[in-house]
């Protein structure tokens, strides 16, 4: 199998998650999509983070949402680094679209 020169750019915004939410059309789909989302190790979600933010509005308050509920269950700790986390992606792209979405995910902070 070969691979296009400037697909491994795009490999690290083209996870297997966000292949799958760029996908879910039906309600079963962005369902599965969802569950997936929540059982997702929170380091490699975190990882995701960029990719799931150039998804569509819908797909992405979805993602936002289930995000939310996750780290309300976590130890201080964890949720204090996921949300250090989510910041320095935010300040970490050029992308002013995406940087907003990011730091939507945690907007009191």
């Amino acid at each position: 199998m070969t691979h296009d020169p400037g697909e491994h750019a795009s490999d690290v915004l083209n996870t297997t998650l966000v292949r799958e939410g760029q996908d879910a059309s039906t309600l079963e789909e962005l369902v599965r999509f969802a569950d997936e989302v929540e059982k997702r190790p929170i380091r490699q979600l975190l990882e995701d983070l960029p990719g799931l933010a150039r998804l569509s509005e819908a797909k992405f308050h979805l993602v936002m949402k289930v995000i939310r509920n996750r780290i309300a269950r976590q130890p201080l700790a964890v949720r204090e680094r996921m949300i250090a986390m989510v910041k320095i992606f935010a300040q970490g792209t050029e992308n002013t679209e995406m940087a907003a979405r990011l730091r939507e995910i945690f907007p009191q902070d």
